[in-house]
């Protein structure tokens, strides 16, 4: 994937998700800007002033422990957002709603390959 194959993710996934009022930048970054190794991607947000940064890691780089796809990472952390008055900090709900996170994108972005000529209007 390219950085503006991103970009083409990010601009139809944003409008898709209704944050088009949000200034969000969508880049690919190697694992050392992660948390963790094993994260696919990250969210960095200023939720006053609605912009975001999203981080994402290259399908099959660092350590792989749930298979994803980079546009299941941007969806992932662009759910976030509509997420982000609802932060877990604590176990387990933080790993029940991430689990929810992902199960959503997945299911978003199949469904967007189902349609394969899907478009927003």
């Amino acid at each position: 994937m390219t950085d503006s194959d991103l970009q083409a993710l990010l601009a139809f996934w944003q409008k898709t998700l209704r944050l088009q009022d949000w200034q969000i930048i969508a880049r690919f970054c190697d694992t050392t800007e992660l948390t963790d190794s094993s994260d696919y991607g990250n969210l960095r947000v200023r939720p006053h002033q609605k912009n975001a940064v999203i981080l994402i890691r290259h399908q099959g780089e660092g350590e792989d422990p749930i298979p994803h796809t980079e546009e299941e990472a941007c969806v992932h952390e662009l759910l976030h957002l509509h997420f982000n008055h609802f932060e877990v900090t604590t176990e387990p709900g933080h790993t029940a709603q991430e689990q929810a996170i992902n199960l959503i994108a997945g299911a978003l972005v199949e469904l967007k390959r189902q349609i394969p000529d899907l478009t927003i209007s």
